[in-house]
């Protein structure tokens, strides 16, 4: 039986003949995780409630595992209204964060092809990573300047590594490989991996974060890493950057903020920005990657007060027209929302942040939203591989973050994608912040997971077997 059948008729609840399926089984993520010799303990396989759950994951990675391997990353998404379009058709993306990608590969640590393995088999097809690493201090630096006050005549892309550039070149074509594109985010607002109070060091001496938007020498600094980019030429493809679609879009920072009198600062050098890549790059969309909080011209729209004075405002910060898509993140454990102790209340809150940048995707910015960042932690607050229960993830996962996304992509909305935050490989369980996602050890949530990726590939014609076009 064709395994599309297989799982159209386990979710209408008809018999199948899954047993003698069962008896030969493709390679799936389980398969290929036993032969790596993970420690299959913290799954429990002697616990019989375990049974049912792997047999709906192995039958929907059955299902998701492609007869050969993926072309290449061809043709360019881009933007047409509020969606995505590839190739003339509409197509809605599932995907996960995994931004040590480059800084992995850089620095010889296991795992980074992992991640991509397992999405690959979920028919996951964004990844988002940092497409920078400014501190010199540590290992696999990019922009490696030192942590002081650059002379007259010294720019941060004078101390690039190439190396680390090397392994940026890998990420992205071992990502093409598998027909994954992938977002590269350009710096950070945190000072992880340096951040814009990195590039303030290089110019004052000290820290002014704000001047990052503000002072003409940095913003000329930024440009030029981004200009450095662009027009990098692949050293394991031939490929230049600009004229690679496996780039899904440049995104300029990762949550940039501003203090509430620099807003108007932080909006003018979105505008700034993403038009000199524009200029440089016609072919690749550009993302603000923003939390996507209102300022006080939008307050009524926040859920929480706080939002308003961070200095972005979704709708200002997305008008701009070199801006294709916007994004925006949930995070209810961190501002405040107790998803644990809180769960329904929590849930109403997130309902409440997401279908706001639904309706003003559509009804004020006509353009697609990306929902790129979430997590909720362990019902324990557990780490690691086998850390604890997933059962409120599960609910957050399923019937909020993926639900909204498949209820938007199926009436035309503008809610075209998830990258959820985050999957993380066998070697770097202790790199979990609480919202770690292991697969296939969590069983229950890699279905939930494997099953959205499925539904959007669906509603696209891009699954596999169903006239799949790169």
């Amino acid at each position: 039986m064709h395994r599309g059948l297989i799982f159209d008729r386990l979710v209408a609840g008809e018999d199948t003949q899954a047993s003698a399926f069962l008896q030969d089984p493709p390679t799936h993520p389980a398969t290929l995780a036993a032969r790596k010799g993970r420690a299959w303990r913290h799954l429990g396989w002697g616990d019989h409630r375990i049974v049912p759950c792997l047999v709906w994951t192995t039958l929907i990675m059955a299902e998701l595992r492609p007869d050969s391997a993926p072309a290449e990353n061809r043709s360019f998404v881009h933007r047409e209204g509020e969606h995505f379009v590839l190739n003339g058709r509409r197509i809605y993306v599932a995907g996960t964060n995994s931004y040590y990608q480059m800084i992995h590969r850089r620095t010889g640590h296991a795992g980074a092809d992992e991640i991509l393995d397992e999405m690959q088999a979920r028919s996951m097809t964004v990844l988002r990573i940092w497409a920078f690493q400014d501190l010199v201090e540590q290992s696999g630096c990019l922009q490696c300047a030192p942590n002081r006050q650059l002379g007259p005549s010294e720019r941060p892309i004078d101390f690039i590594d190439t190396a680390t550039l090397i392994a940026l070149d890998q990420t992205l074509a071992a990502a093409d490989a598998r027909g994954i594109r992938v977002v590269l985010t350009l710096v950070n607002n945190w000072d992880d991996y340096g951040g814009m109070n990195r590039y303030s060091v290089w110019r004052f001496g000290s820290r002014h974060h704000d001047g990052f938007y503000t002072d003409p020498i940095i913003r000329g600094w930024f440009k030029d890493y981004i200009t450095l980019l662009v027009n990098r030429v692949n050293t394991v493809n031939g490929r230049t950057y600009r004229d690679d679609p496996t780039i899904f879009s440049w995104q300029l920072a990762n949550e940039a903020r501003s203090g509430w009198a620099s807003s108007k600062a932080l909006n003018t050098w979105i505008g700034e920005m993403s038009a000199h890549i524009k200029s440089i790059d016609p072919n690749h969309m550009v993302s603000t990657g923003i939390e996507g909080y209102y300022n006080m011209g939008h307050v009524g729209r926040n859920t929480d007060i706080w939002m308003c004075v961070c200095g972005q405002d979704f709708i200002d910060n997305h008008l701009h027209w070199s801006i294709d898509y916007a994004t925006c993140h949930i995070w209810p454990q961190n501002w405040g929302w107790d998803p644990i102790g809180q769960t329904t209340r929590a849930m109403d809150r997130v309902r409440q942040f997401l279908q706001q940048r639904i309706d003003d995707a559509h009804n004020v910015l006509g353009k697609p939203l990306m929902l790129e960042e979430f997590g909720i932690p362990r019902d324990n607050h557990g780490r690691g591989i086998g850390g604890g229960p997933t059962t409120v993830r599960e609910r957050f996962f399923r019937d909020l973050y993926y639900a909204f996304c498949e209820q938007s992509a199926s009436n035309g909305g503008p809610l075209a994608g998830t990258a959820l935050w985050m999957i993380l490989d066998d070697a770097t369980a202790s790199w979990d912040d609480d919202n770690g996602v292991f697969l296939p050890q969590d069983l229950t949530l890699d279905f939930i997971i494997a099953t959205h990726a499925r539904r959007l590939a669906i509603m696209a014609g891009t699954a596999w077997g169903e006239g799949r076009s790169c």
